[in-house]
């Protein structure tokens, strides 16, 4: 909802995708579940886990398990309009981070991550299997609570698909067949670097605010602002801007936060709207224990 303007601030179990030195303030277990409604029916599920083992050196732990699938009308070069079959897309990402303080102001967070993307390998297509890293940094700067921070995410060796596949040529009205091999491509390799701060304060409100930088690799630089403002640390509503987007510039959303029992738990909403393509939903819910 902030424009994803988290890098330099996220401390939940989301930091495991944000910036893993974020969960290394954790003094309490936690999870959290996301579904994310994508564009033509593409839908991202997200599960997270963190807790502090301290037989680790005093560090914190975590677990994060993404699932996207969409189904996909089959065409090929001969049947452009489609040839009446679907078939599924689906990425599986699993992987394990930790991060610890190594002074009171500065943490230093890693997730190692293995990826499985299956291409419509029922069809013919292929299935990349690989490992990604991330490595984040965060550094309590010690002025009205700012923060920054610097991560490099998803670096790894280039993905390919392990089998070929059979190409179909239409020659002078004659269909020939051939193997070939998949192109590989880079990893999604994107390095962030952020600052948040609060930036008031009173006895029932108080707001924040977070600028980030994006550099991915096969792409331009970009820009995005977010801001929050809490409400008796019960109700935050939250916006957020990509300054550098053509489309899915502005983003908003709300949070509550709950009591069940002895533990805290927190319901958040967010969208990210696009006049060509519709709106993006988000849900999640967290839970310390």
């Amino acid at each position: 909802a902030m424009g994803e303007a988290c890098v330099a601030i996220a401390d939940d179990p989301s930091a495991l995708h944000w910036n893993p030195a974020g969960i290394a303030g954790a003094d309490s277990r936690a999870l959290l579940f996301s579904h994310t409604s994508w564009f033509t029916d593409v839908n991202i599920e997200y599960f997270a886990a963190i807790a502090p083992v301290h037989r680790l050196a005093q560090g914190v732990a975590g677990i994060q398990v993404a699932g996207l699938s969409t189904e996909i009308d089959e065409t090929t070069e001969l049947a452009p309009d489609g040839t009446g079959r679907s078939f599924s897309y689906s990425d599986l990402l699993v992987g394990v981070g930790y991060a610890r303080y190594f002074t009171d102001k500065f943490a230093i967070g890693a997730n190692v991550k293995y990826l499985r993307e299956d291409l419509g390998s029922e069809v013919g297509g292929g299935v990349v299997s690989t490992w990604l890293a991330d490595v984040g940094t965060m550094y309590h700067i010690g002025f009205r609570d700012m923060n920054f921070a610097v991560t490099i995410l998803n670096f790894g060796p280039e993905l390919r698909p392990g089998e070929g596949y059979t190409r179909v040529i239409d020659s002078g009205g004659f269909s020939l067949s051939r193997d070939a091999e998949f192109i590989g491509f880079s990893p999604p390799t994107t390095f962030k670097m952020g600052i948040s701060s609060t930036l008031f304060r009173s006895e029932d409100m108080q707001g924040v605010g977070a600028i980030e930088m994006n550099r991915p690799g096969d792409n331009a630089e970009t820009l995005k602002l977010g801001g929050e403002v809490l409400y008796r640390e019960r109700l935050a509503l939250r916006a957020g801007y990509d300054v550098n987007a053509d489309e899915l510039k502005f983003s908003g959303g709300a949070g509550v936060a709950l009591s069940v029992g002895a533990r805290n738990a927190a319901v958040d909403y967010a969208f990210t709207d696009s006049e060509s393509f519709g709106r993006i939903d988000r849900f999640a819910l967290s839970l310390e224990f």
